[in-house]
């Protein structure tokens, strides 16, 4: 048999499948049969082969797959499977001899039974032989839908796809007079076996030529089917051991020549597929960084819709999966899902400072709480790095394996980046503390000043940290919310002293809400009623403080 493939279209990886268009040769190699199926093996095929295996027996995962690899040239004793210095076994490749090549012999058009001498297992096909002019078989053209086992699933869209099509070497099934069955043995003949001089559609639709690169390793494969004759019922179950072993458990050799198609894609062709989840995580990160704690809002919201409704027109299809695609599309929902919950956060929060409860810690903490929430997903942000690359391949044979290290690695990164954070919080906590006490002395300081003589400066730090009367009401957040408003409007002693008391000239000039003029003006008017305060005691409790809290 010779196998030549034009075309291999639509492969997916994720279900196993994939079609192609094959043209076959078929010869006659004997002039008469062999007695024996030993006989006939040790006559047609080589003992050499240019096909090791290799295999990993310490798994019971899809690892447990043999990984075919070509070598240029051939390895002795292939039926004795010897192993090699690089830990594979030397595989029978299923190649003709070249004695029995130089016997071989067309086959007559009428004869030629395809079912008879070949079956095509784990496909659905379309089978036209072709008569020449002499009334011999010319080949057979084969369009074929074939199902194979997605080794590299996992690695999808970086995956480097194995497809394989398996030929049973098929039987007429009838018993002789001496009650023998009638089989036909197939070898590959290497002159009529390989890819066409155009080969089109494994990356794109059919028709197209394909730019991955296709590597063709043959072996001769074997199974075991029905009939199963065990005192046990292993066959009623297809469970997780039968999903991973190799052979099954039948009582019935089935011996089939196998090729299998390394197909090694374009660097870039798994990353454009995934480029459009990363521009959502990038889009709710950037939105993120351009945001701030008191200004998240309705615009926000329709921002993190927008974040949603991208997700949901991607390959939804995915989730669930355990593949690269699938995980990528999880972390991409994880991200938007924190932006979500930070904007409905933040309004909350906002809401309720409005309402008075300025002194409650999530408030107090507003900013805090959304840098975090920020920090995580810049985070899973990262998770990418090892998702989408973390993985070695061996392009000789297809297989493809995780990178520990670089996880191990990420993860580390990560959890430094917290742990310097939060050392970086506690220190600005506890010296915004110091200086909050160190202003509140200075306060009572210029407070016994006159107003009017204050400066802009002592202006704002008595409305950061000065007593108030309504303490309950002028909480921290109020406090910065004030003094924002008069630090632009530029207002010192004099102007506060002029203005103060005019409710009305407060909102309309500088801009403050109609209850915070209202308070601030009852403030300013008990603050210029005091009386007693002990200007000379003052600079010594200041003192005392400065030296309980050295620079």
């Amino acid at each position: 048999m010779g196998v030549v493939i034009s075309g291999i279209s639509t492969v997916d990886p994720v279900h196993g499948t994939f079609d192609a268009t094959l043209k076959l040769y078929f010869f006659d190699i004997t002039n008469e049969p062999f007695s024996t199926i030993h006989e006939a093996v040790d006559t047609i095929y080589k003992k050499s082969s240019r096909t090791t295996a290799a295999t990993n027996t310490n798994s019971t995962s899809a690892d447990d797959s043999i990984f075919f690899r070509l070598h240029e040239e051939d390895k002795a004793d292939a039926w004795k499977f010897p192993e090699t210095e690089d830990g594979e076994r030397v595989h029978p490749d299923g190649i003709c001899t070249a004695s029995v090549v130089s016997t071989m012999k067309p086959i007559p058009f009428n004869t030629f039974k395809f079912d008879e001498v070949l079956r095509l297992p784990r496909s659905k096909a379309t089978i036209h032989p072709r008569a020449d002019a002499s009334g011999h078989l010319s080949h057979v053209d084969v369009s074929a839908s074939f199902t194979t086992r997605s080794l590299n699933r996992e690695f999808y869209p970086f995956q480097i796809d194995l497809l394989d099509m398996l030929f049973e070497m098929g039987s007429s099934n009838l018993i002789t007079e001496d009650q023998r069955i009638v089989k036909n043995l197939l070898c590959l003949h290497p002159s009529y076996t390989g890819f066409g001089n155009y080969v089109y559609g494994s990356d794109a639709k059919a028709g197209m030529e394909t730019s991955d690169a296709l590597t063709m390793v043959p072996y001769i494969y074997y199974d075991f089917v029905e009939p199963w004759i065990t005192a046990d019922n292993d066959h009623f179950h297809y469970n997780e051991t039968r999903q991973t072993s190799e052979f099954g458990r039948g009582f019935n050799l089935r011996r089939m020549i196998g090729l299998r198609i390394i197909v090694e894609h374009p660097p870039g062709k798994g990353l454009f597929e995934v480029l459009p989840i990363l521009f959502v995580s990038l889009t709710s990160i950037a939105n993120f960084v351009s945001s701030d704690a008191a200004t998240v809002g309705a615009s926000s919201m329709v921002q993190a819709l927008l974040g949603v409704n991208s997700l949901v027109t991607q390959n939804v299809q995915f989730i669930g999966q355990s593949t690269v695609m699938a995980q990528s599309l999880v972390l991409a929902y994880c991200i938007t899902g924190i932006w979500i919950f930070a904007v409905v956060l933040m309004m909350v929060i906002s809401k309720a400072k409005k309402h008075g409860n300025g002194n409650k810690w999530y408030v107090v903490y507003q900013q805090q709480i959304f840098n975090y929430l920020r920090m995580i997903a810049e985070s899973l942000l990262l998770v990418y790095v090892p998702y989408l690359s973390a993985y070695s391949a061996d392009k000789g044979n297809g297989r493809q394996k995780r990178v520990t290290w670089a996880w191990a690695l990420c993860i580390s990164v990560i959890v430094f980046m917290f742990i310097v954070r939060a050392v970086i919080d506690y220190h600005l906590i506890r010296k915004r503390k110091r200086d909050k006490e160190v202003d509140s002395i200075k306060a009572q300081v210029f407070s016994s000043k006159p107003l009017n003589q204050w400066s802009q400066d002592e202006v704002l730090n008595w409305i950061r940290n000065g007593p108030m009367n309504r303490e309950s009401y002028f909480a921290e957040a109020k406090r910065l919310s004030v003094a924002e408003k008069l630090e632009n409007a530029f207002v010192d002693g004099e102007l506060l002293s002029e203005y103060g008391a005019d409710v009305d000239k407060l909102v309309q000039l500088i801009g403050l809400p109609l209850g915070d003029a209202a308070k601030l003006s009852q403030e300013l008017a008990l603050l210029n009623n005091k009386t007693d305060i002990n200007v000379t005691e003052v600079p010594t409790a200041l003192s005392l403080y400065r030296g309980a809290f050295p620079d």
